[in-house]
């Protein structure tokens, strides 16, 4: 045999269909000025020496207290805090890869999300009331699934299990040995 190395073409790693950035209107220039804008060299301090927290001790304190991180996300920014906060103590800023939010958002940011239920919250839509006829007033029949009727579908007398013709069960019981319908004997 021969050795021969048999190169292959290198192909071109084709681009993702993906979004990369949640607004399809950013560029990468404007990410990346933006994150430039945020960062720090050093972990910030308050005026009273308290360093600032990590988000995900926030985010770990959020989840005890049962606040929506969604809620956190939004104070902050939204995603990389492209957009500005929804005020001064919801400012995050950059070390390296890590953000960071001020100490004061485990005290006076949690009772802002605790009393006021829309604060840092995206605006529903009314919902269309569905399965009206508007015609009638009267809401129209739904179709259920099967497996909700089955309780309903039950028979008025027990179910008898095995086979239950005669005939059918004295074969089995012959084959299976049963003196008392002229199986087998002992």
């Amino acid at each position: 045999m021969t050795d021969q190395v048999v190169e292959k073409p290198v192909e071109e790693k084709k681009p993702s269909n993906r979004r990369k950035y949640r607004n399809d209107a950013w560029t990468d220039e404007m990410v990346a000025a933006r994150l430039a804008e945020l960062t720090v060299e050093k972990i910030p301090v308050t005026e009273d020496e308290r360093p600032w927290v990590k988000m995900s001790e926030v985010d770990t304190a959020f989840k005890a207290l049962g606040i929506p991180i969604s809620r956190l996300v939004r104070a902050t920014g939204g995603d990389r805090g492209m957009n500005p906060p929804a005020s001064p103590l919801w400012q995050i800023v950059y070390v390296g890869h890590t953000r960071y939010l001020s100490p004061d958002t485990l005290t006076e940011g949690i009772s802002q999300m605790k009393s006021d239920p829309n604060f840092a919250t995206t605006p529903r839509k009314p919902r269309a009331a569905r399965g009206l006829d508007r015609s009638k007033g009267q809401r129209k029949a739904r179709r259920l699934p099967l497996l909700l009727l089955l309780p309903l579908m039950r028979r008025s007398q027990p179910r008898k299990f095995g086979n239950t013709n005669p005939e059918q069960q004295e074969s089995r019981a012959i084959k299976m040995g049963d003196p008392s319908i002229g199986g087998l004997p002992d």
